[in-house]
């Protein structure tokens, strides 16, 4: 009898056992079934966000390619307007001069400074005609056999400021050849010496 009642109390504490282990595991899978609806929500809220951000993405750059256009055409008109105005006579200046006269500031020098050859900004035909005509006048005042054809623009450096800056050469101005690492200092912007006593700012009077 006594072994007959230890197998049923057995019997019913592995039963409880079973049970309580059951409802664990339950509570358990239920926790995670939520932590895991949490997180795929989560994962739906941040695709419909990509999903948006990618959106304004493509219409940014619809826009900058628009403006692209515009801004090219409107290059175009500009020099097609210039081209068809009749050169006009300036003057030079070198570039302390220019920044003494406020014509080129600090950061016009910087950027003059880190100029480099392969980014050299288009000139339009009425720039070169207006920059060749006024070094013409300036030859024919010591040389009158020059002509136009014997002037050169190198270099077109960019605008700034309703200034021009270039590097030109003609058929009566010589450079030294060398170059070496000598440097000189404009406006507290430091330039190389010899790329600097080239350089030369075209200003319209």
């Amino acid at each position: 009898m006594k072994k007959i009642i230890s197998v049923v109390l057995v019997a019913i504490m592995l039963f409880a056992l079973v049970g309580c282990n059951g409802r664990e595991t339950q509570e358990k899978l239920a926790e995670l079934e939520a932590k895991l609806q949490e997180q795929s929500s989560k994962i739906d809220d941040l695709e419909q966000e990509k999903d948006s951000l990618l959106g304004q993405i493509t219409q940014l750059q619809g826009e900058v390619e628009r403006l692209e256009e515009e801004k090219s055409a409107l290059e175009d008109e500009l020099e097609e307007t210039l081209d068809n105005f009749e050169p006009v006579i300036g003057s030079f200046c070198n570039l302390q001069k220019a920044y003494d006269n406020g014509f080129l500031r600090v950061v016009d020098l910087q950027e003059i400074a880190s100029y480099t050859y392969d980014k050299s900004p288009k000139m339009c035909d009425w720039l070169e005609m207006s920059i060749k005509e006024t070094r013409l006048q300036e030859l024919l005042e010591s040389y009158p056999e020059a002509t136009i054809d014997q002037i050169e623009i190198i270099a077109y450096i960019g605008e700034y400021n309703g200034c021009y800056v270039v590097i030109k050469e003609d058929d009566y101005t010589f450079y030294p050849d060398q170059i070496n690492n000598a440097t000189c200092e404009i406006g507290g912007v430091i330039f190389r010496e010899h790329f600097s006593y080239r350089l030369e700012v075209f200003v319209i009077d």
